[in-house]
């Protein structure tokens, strides 16, 4: 959908949200089964002009929550994970697809759409729309300019959100944040530090509040709510020790 990688160009660069909210009016009129993109090998440094060069997030945001095929570029996944992820993930637990209903406005400063899934309601607000709150949904995924709300109206899993996901690091702790988002009932986190199952391991743990590991860990969670599980994730942290290396200093004599 290489007209809403132009809207997505002009909307953010010009602020011109009208143009992101007739794109949605085109998609009606050719449909809505469209490959979309904020960026992809054709447009993405060709010194054209047609790379994108507004805010990578605010765009992604769009992408994952309307109708169509979305798919997210590697360089802004790799440079946003957990942001780009709790999109996908909010997505997921409302059920937008691609001919999923769509109720819009767009003006100079902002847009806001409500979607509906197959699961529930999806709220995607930009620019000056976003809300401090709204009642009888849940902030699935925010950052400067855009927010996205759910109300999970059918029974199905939560989505459960790590965060970071599997990495090295070199510090001497690294801190675990686990969210969940969609499903219906209060979501319950639990987990694994010994490469046990955390459905029926004894030696799981619910989780509560961030909590550091040091050394090398694989954990092992899971999100429950009103009977309906997530699937088991499981993230390595892998502890790398700094290395020292001995130089040698030599000079010559003046």
């Amino acid at each position: 959908n290489y007209h809403l990688h132009k809207a997505l160009y002009s909307g953010h660069n010009d602020h011109n949200y009208f143009e992101i909210a007739h794109n949605v009016r085109r998609l009606e009129a050719v449909g809505r089964s469209l490959y979309t993109f904020v960026d992809n090998h054709d447009t993405y440094q060709r010194d054209n002009g047609s790379e994108y060069k507004g805010d990578i997030l605010q765009a992604n945001a769009y992408i994952l929550s309307m109708p169509g095929v979305p798919c997210v570029f590697y360089p802004h996944w790799k440079q946003n994970k957990a942001a780009i992820n709790a999109m996908i993930l909010a997505r997921k637990a409302v059920g937008v697809h691609s001919e999923s209903a769509v109720q819009d406005e767009g003006d100079g400063s902002g847009y806001r759409a409500i979607v509906t899934g197959k699961n529930g309601m999806l709220v995607l607000e930009l620019g000056n729309k976003v809300s401090s709150s709204k009642a009888g949904y849940t902030k699935a995924a925010s950052g400067t300019g855009y927010a996205i709300w759910t109300q999970v109206t059918s029974s199905v899993a939560p989505q459960l959100i790590v965060s970071p996901s599997s990495t090295t690091f070199k510090t001497e702790s690294l801190t675990i944040e686990m969210s969940a988002i969609g499903g219906t009932g209060t979501p319950a986190i639990y987990y694994t530090l010994d490469e046990t199952d955390p459905k029926r391991s004894a030696t799981r743990v619910q989780y509560t509040a961030p909590f550091s590991i040091t050394g090398t860990t694989v954990v092992k969670a899971y999100a429950t709510a009103d009977g309906k599980d997530s699937e088991v994730a499981t993230m390595t942290y892998t502890y790398k020790a700094p290395q020292t290396t001995a130089i040698t200093v030599a000079f010559a004599k003046p």
